[in-house]
């Protein structure tokens, strides 16, 4: 998918990508939490009021916004306020291998 812009937030372990618009066949969402924290059970949710989409293909977690704003709260962070568009929303990993090993080409 093309990024629109190389703009990129981050609130916590959540990464918030602009993108061109929103693909086709996403599962609409009915709430407009982004991600849950797994220890805290902190959520990364657009504020209340605010005219945003949140949309969901496979694993993937999209928002839009459609008025001017819409602000990213969370207990733990500062809020974010993202203008109106689209937005691809990344979960940030951590890899930790069970063994290390040699490359075999």
């Amino acid at each position: 998918m093309k990024q629109s812009t190389s703009t990129v937030w981050r609130q916590g372990d959540v990464f918030i990508v602009a993108i061109d618009r929103v693909p086709s066949g996403r599962r609409e969402s009915h709430s407009l939490v982004l991600a849950l924290g797994e220890v805290t059970g902190h959520a990364h949710r657009i504020a209340e009021n605010e005219a945003a989409t949140a949309c969901r293909m496979g694993t993937q977690v999209f928002l839009e916004v459609t008025g001017a704003q819409a602000t990213l709260t969370h207990d733990e962070h500062a809020p974010i306020t993202l203008p109106r568009g689209a937005y691809e929303i990344r979960i940030q990993r951590e890899y930790a291998p069970a063994k290390i090993r040699r490359v075999a080409d």
